[in-house]
Formats: structure tokens, sequence, C-alpha cells
């Protein structure tokens, strides 16, 4: 008989992990999920929150390698500092899948160390507005056309946050990107990860070879939601992230619909569906490099720190 009981692993199991964990575990009922978190009290907190306090199918490990079983999928939801170093250590175990949430790493060097042992791993980054109706809808709607992009907020997290909208930048079309301009600054109020990591307000400009460019922007004086003005030759979208709503200005109409969100408590089991069957829309690890490095490069030269020093942001 096929034992088709799915083997998950869950590294770092705080707010983003244990929403992994609940949509793995709710799409494969007839599944073990091994949960690697140092902290008792986080890992009681959201075992109970996602409610799964009484369920036996779930081992908690001491030690981040402490399993028998082939896995099927591991999802690193750590802060960005330690992860380098567990992916390393978990390459030397069989796993067949891999989700990795952002920011990846640290520095270009990691991701060359990492890319250069990674070769047939199936590691994927978690960006996941690949998935949502709109943007693919958007995606359908500029077909390669060049087009640009506005991203304007408050204090929303810029440092942690730009690749999200890099992301969606490239998955709309923007290919060979490279940085044109930026003006940084840092946010003196501290991280709520740490004191090893960094926020910024400020600027940054990217553009892709055929034309398309890509402006985000974060004044700790504007009030508000973060907005997305993206503008293409025919269509306009104004897209309100907070009041999920977004507007689309066509040459003689103008429709309003809401903008559909699928949070990762029930989402990742379906981007682990797709994995199986060989249609995951996120990107694989060497695909998200070069946003990483624009970000690297920007921060880094902002904070007065060397290209190739570790990027203080997660």
């Amino acid at each position: 008989m096929i034992n088709n009981t799915k083997k998950f692993l869950i590294v770092g199991f705080g707010g983003m992990g244990c929403r992994h964990a609940q949509s793995l575990i709710n799409s494969f009922p007839e599944s073990i999920t091994y949960i690697f978190e140092p902290n008792d009290d986080v890992f009681q907190k959201n075992i109970n929150l996602i409610g799964q306090q009484d369920n036996k199918d779930i081992v908690k490990l001491s030690k981040l390698g402490q399993f028998n079983d082939v896995i099927d999928l591991c999802v690193i939801a750590t802060s960005a500092g330690p992860r380098f170093d567990i992916l390393r250590e978990l390459l030397n175990y069989e796993i067949k899948n891999y989700i990795l949430e952002k920011v990846v790493f640290q520095s270009d060097y990691q991701f060359e160390e990492i890319l250069n042992i990674v070769s047939g791993k199936n590691i994927y980054i978690n960006f996941v507005n690949r998935y949502f109706e709109n943007y693919l809808k958007i995606k359908d709607q500029i077909n390669n056309h060049p087009f640009s992009m506005n991203i304007i907020g408050g204090d929303f997290g810029l440092g942690s946050n730009a690749l999200h909208y890099f992301d969606l930048f490239k998955y709309f079309g923007g290919s060979k990107l490279k940085l044109d301009k930026f003006l940084l600054i840092e946010n003196t109020k501290g991280n709520k990860r740490g004191n090893q990591y960094k926020e910024i307000f400020g600027q940054i400009s990217i553009s892709s070879e055929d034309g398309s460019s890509l402006n985000i922007s974060s004044d700790p004086l504007r009030k508000g939601d973060v907005e997305i003005i993206l503008k293409s030759s025919k269509i306009t979208h104004i897209i309100n992230e907070g009041l999920s709503n977004h507007i689309e200005f066509g040459i003689n109409d103008i429709k309003t619909s809401p903008l559909y969100i699928e949070y990762t408590s029930s989402l990742t089991g379906k981007i682990f569906k797709d994995i199986l069957d060989s249609k995951c829309l996120l990107p694989t690890l060497d695909n998200a490099k070069d946003i990483h490095s624009l970000l690297f490069e920007s921060i880094n030269k902002s904070l007065n720190l060397k290209t190739e020093d570790i990027c203080p942001v997660t």
C-alpha cells in the first residue's frame, strides 16, 4: 500500500509560521507536521491560536534535524538573520521542497553560496501577490508591454516590504532590472524584530530594459494606507491595500472591485498542491536574487555600509 501521508517541517512558529502550518494541516488532514520553535511560549501560544493543541500528528522538535522522515515541504519562516545557516544545515537532509519567507538572505554572498549547492532542489520564495486574482488579471492586461508602477505609503516598513513590490513588478513583466535612484534614511524608532534589524523611510526607483518603471516611497508623515498606481498603455489601476479596494480606469469606463487577498492560513496548502502539480506561481530562489541585490545595494549605501556587508533588514 502506498503511504500518502505528507510530512511537513515548519522552522519558526511565529505569526507567519503558525499560519503556514494551519493551512497545510487543514489542506492535508492525513499529515505529520514537525515544528522547530526554540521559544516554548511562542509555540504553545500559536498552537492554541490555530486550534491544534490536541493534534497528535504535530511533533515539536528540540533540534533542527530531529526527524527521520523524508520531508515533502519545509517552510522556513524565521527572521532573515538565521535563515542562511538554517537552510544550509537542512540541505543535508531529505527534503523535497522548500518555501522561504523574505527577506531570504542578507547578502549576495549568501545567495551565491546557497545557489552553488542547491542544484535540483525546489526552493520557492513566498511572494504571494502572484496568487491574488487582481494581479493575475493585471498581468494578462499588461501582456509584456511597458508600464509604470508607483507605490505610495507612510510608515509601512519599506526595507522589509519593498521586495514584495519588486517581485510584483518583475511578475508583471519587468526584466533585467536596474537600480535607478534611491534616497533612504533610517527609521530611528527601531525594528520590532530586534535591534539587529533596521527599517527605513524614503524612495527607491528601479526600471527594466523594456522601459517599465517602479517607484516606491515611504513618508513617515503620510497618513492612510499603501496605494499602488499602475499605468499601462490603455488602463490605469489604483489599488488601496488597506481598504482592499481596486479601481480600474479604462478608455471608456471605470470599474471598482474588491482587492481579493488570500491569506497564508489558507493559501499555503494551495501553493503546495501547485508545487506537486508543477504549476507553482512563486519565484524560485535563483529568480529572487536580482531583486534582493537591488535592495542590498540601496540600503547598504544609505546606511554607510560596504556593498558586501550584511544588509540589516528582515
